[in-house]
Parts: C-alpha cells; sequence; structure tokens
C-alpha cells in the first residue's frame, strides 16, 4: 500500500510538472510574440520617419535648383498618396503575419492606429 501511494505522488508530480511547462511555455510564447511584434512595429516608424527626412532633403534641393513648383506639387502628390498606400499596406501585412491565436496582440488596421498602439504598448 506504501509503494502505491509514493507511484501516485511521483505520477502526481510528473502531470504537475507537464501541466506547468506547458502554462509557463505558452506565456513566454506571448511574451517573445508581442515583443517581436512591436519591435517590427518600432524598426516601420523609423524607416518611415527616415523616409521623410529624406523627403524634406530632396525638396530642400528642388527649391535650390528652382524646378517649378507646379511640377514639384503634382510629384509630392503623387509620392504621398503612394506612400500611405505603401505604409498601410505595410502595417496590414505585419497585423496578418500575427499567428491567429494571438491576433489580439495587434489592435490596429493603418499606420496612424499602429503608431499610437505602440506609443500606448511603450509607456506600459
Amino acid at each position: 500500500m506504501f509503494w502505491i501511494q509514493i507511484g501516485l505522488a511521483f505520477f502526481a508530480g510528473i502531470v504537475i510538472s507537464m501541466f506547468m511547462s506547458t502554462f509557463i511555455s505558452f506565456g513566454y510564447t506571448v511574451i517573445m510574440i508581442k515583443n517581436s511584434h512591436l519591435d517590427a512595429l518600432e524598426m516601420l516608424k523609423n524607416t518611415g520617419e527616415s523616409i521623410n527626412t529624406l523627403l524634406g532633403f530632396k525638396n530642400t534641393a528642388t527649391r535650390l535648383a528652382e524646378i517649378p513648383s507646379d511640377i514639384t506639387r503634382k510629384e509630392r502628390e503623387m509620392f504621398d498618396q503612394s506612400y500611405i498606400i505603401m505604409k498601410d499596406s505595410t502595417i496590414l501585412r505585419l497585423k496578418n503575419s500575427v499567428p491567429n491565436k494571438f491576433k489580439s496582440l495587434a489592435d490596429y488596421n493603418d499606420w496612424e492606429e499602429a503608431m499610437n498602439f505602440l506609443k500606448q504598448e511603450r509607456k506600459k
């Protein structure tokens, strides 16, 4: 009878150990996905800021070169439209890359919402 109790206690210890390791592993997975997702958003934000800086340099150079403003204005409008589409499609692709179990980690649909989400998460 004594050996049966020891065997049951040993079996219960194994089951509890397996349950705890699964629980800890799942929690670690959530943390890793969230952190990598936030890092990707941060990288996209920095890339967008770099593009805006380079665009400012280009605008300064076109002013110094005395290129007619109507040409640069039309070019700027075309660039702005394509840039907005590119940013939003990039954000949607990033959001779609999140596994279905963790879709709640990506609570945004466009660039502005993603940047607000990033600010809120970084404040935490």
